[in-house]
């Protein structure tokens, strides 16, 4: 039986209000210059927790590293824009609060550009942070650098579904 106009349209709005994993890759911008990495990483994870707390964000997973975030949020299509708009202003807002506890540093230089989006294309990397399983039954020296910098890394989800607790918080599927 064909679907109607009327049919489509729905189904189409359904899908947008569905929540389903966005994985997405936020490259920092110049206002890391002059934070050391751990204050970097403190700023994104008390942002991300504002978000969580206040806005009903939603990680499925997560890893701050140097100079980017890896994010998969569980999201309704629709929020996308909204949910990183809130998540930029909190990290904004910590930006300006760590601003003034360190004196010497001048910040005039720092561009507006909080963080640069690229779509995360590297699925092992989304499966990791989401505490699955990757195993290619041969050895791919790629993916054994990324899960080595995975399990080393102080800020990521993989901490989370070992049962432990990190940095951020994350919504873990049923059962974990």
């Amino acid at each position: 039986m064909a679907k109607t106009s009327k049919q489509t349209d729905d189904t189409d709005e359904e899908s947008e209000n569905r929540a389903t994993l966005y994985p997405i890759t936020l490259t920092m911008g110049k206002w890391r210059e002059g934070f050391t990495q751990e204050q970097r990483k403190l700023i994104i994870a008390e942002a991300l927790n504002y978000c969580t707390y206040n806005h009903g964000l939603n990680i499925a997973g997560y890893l701050i590293n140097n100079t980017r975030l890896h994010l998969v949020l569980k999201i309704n299509k629709a929020d996308i824009h909204r949910m990183l708009n809130l998540f930029y202003d909190s990290v904004g807002r910590e930006v300006s609060k760590y601003r003034s506890t360190i004196k010497h540093i001048d910040f005039e230089t720092a561009e507006k550009q909080l963080f640069i989006r690229h779509s995360t294309v590297n699925d092992s990397l989304v499966r990791l942070i989401t505490g699955k399983q990757v195993d290619l039954g041969y050895y791919d020296p790629q993916l054994a650098r990324l899960k080595d910098n995975i399990n080393s890394s102080d800020f990521c989800s993989a901490i989370d579904y070992t049962g432990a607790i990190g940095p951020v918080i994350v919504k873990l599927p049923a059962g974990n």
